[in-house]
């Protein structure tokens, strides 16, 4: 999926999508999902994959694409 808009997004002046890992607030603004929504998401096991890396939450975007194009609606499904 490669949608200009969200690959425009930095952090630190490299792109969220060029990032190994990106925190909830991150994968928030990558997704336009709130953080709140990525942490329910999370306590439900509906979310997108993350890994916890001691006390940290961290999400690769590879993954959230991934999540994000199993939700897709009309048009050519992949």
């Amino acid at each position: 999926m490669s949608d200009p808009a969200i690959h425009a997004v930095t952090v630190d002046h490299i792109p969220l999508h060029d990032r190994a890992g990106l925190s909830t607030s991150e994968a928030s603004a990558y997704t336009s999902l709130s953080a709140a929504t990525l942490k329910k998401y999370r306590c439900n096991g509906t979310g997108p994959r993350y890994a916890r890396i001691g006390s940290k939450i961290v999400y690769r975007p590879s993954d959230l694409d991934d999540y994000i194009g199993k939700h897709l609606i009309g048009g050519n499904r992949r």
